[in-house]
């Protein structure tokens, strides 16, 4: 082969193959780096100052090498807070792009200048503009829900409640005229009935008081209370359920009586007990047994099961 000239180093030399243009494998590895060069981006390390090569994939490159990138990412920069004005420390990835000290800073800054005042406390605050546009209270802004509620507790009084004087039907927050009210462990139906003279707060009545009042012949007068010509049961005469059932208010299943009867009915139990305490029955006594009776010698109280020996009763 011919002699040719190294490219690099100009030495003449003997190539080994046709398209060699280098000498040796130094030149070889000059010629590889400055065609490398050419295609690539030349950029500086962050942390030493070094030269470095790189491709447009890694156009964002900062560090030469790990170390470096270990040392750029634990040292610290100090900057100022736009909003308060207070010196913090960032790591320095984040040089250019952090600017508040706190994420309430942060906060802060998103916010306008203060363009509303609370007709409750007089606080300055701020408020988007779309909000007051939609959500614009008619009493005034308040700051908080608690300015709010006090400012309510005393427009919302008398004339100023938009519900004022209406009710029953014609009040947004009527039941209807039947509601279901837990009493302990009882339910009782409650109708509304507001011309009646002892109805509650709400102007309802249990439904027992009123079916006893309307068979007010059936039972002794001496429970009622005249009122314009109508019967009505007074607040310390009570209605007793004969079975127990609450739901059961059926005219022959209700009875009129005094407080001091009612407990009568519902303590007349006897509760048979073994020698450990252990409740063994439960007898009932019903009316005319034991209280109604006493001159009837030898009674027994009838239980839910059978008819007791000596009993003049049958279950």
């Amino acid at each position: 082969m011919e002699i040719k000239n190294c490219i690099i180093c100009g030495k003449e030399f003997t190539p080994t193959y046709a398209k060699q243009q280098c000498c040796g494998r130094k030149c070889a590895a000059i010629m590889k780096a400055e065609k490398q060069k050419a295609n690539r981006i030349l950029k500086y390390c962050e942390t030493c100052g070094k030269e470095m090569y790189v491709s447009q994939a890694f156009i964002n490159k900062k560090y030469c090498c790990r170390k470096c990138a270990d040392i750029g990412r634990t040292t610290l920069v100090k900057k100022v807070c736009e909003i308060c004005g207070k010196e913090f420390e960032v790591i320095r990835c984040r040089e250019n792009t952090a600017k508040y000290c706190s994420i309430e800073c942060q906060r802060k800054s998103l916010r306008g200048e203060d363009n509303c005042t609370c007709a409750q406390c007089g606080k300055k605050f701020h408020v988007k503009p779309y909000h007051l546009m939609k959500y614009g209270h008619s009493f005034g802004n308040y700051c908080s829900r608690e300015c709010l509620t006090e400012a309510r507790k005393t427009l919302m009084l008398g004339s100023g409640n938009h519900q004022y004087g209406l009710k029953g039907p014609l009040n947004s927050s009527f039941n209807g005229e039947v509601i279901l009210l837990k009493n302990h462990k009882l339910t009782e139906r409650m109708v509304y009935c507001p011309e009646h003279p002892f109805c509650n707060h709400a102007g309802r009545v249990k439904e027992h008081r009123l079916i006893v009042e309307q068979n007010y012949q059936l039972f002794d007068g001496r429970y009622f209370v005249v009122i314009n010509g109508q019967h009505y049961l007074p607040p310390h005469i009570s209605v007793h359920h004969l079975d127990g059932n609450h739901n059961n208010n059926t005219i022959e299943n209700l009875i009129p009586c005094t407080k001091s009867e009612h407990s009568k009915y519902h303590s007349s139990k006897i509760i048979k007990r073994d020698e450990k305490g252990r409740i063994l029955e439960t007898a009932v006594i019903k009316q005319g047994e034991l209280l109604g009776s006493p001159e009837v010698d030898n009674q027994q109280p009838s239980t839910g099961l059978t008819t007791c020996e000596g009993s003049e009763t049958r279950c």
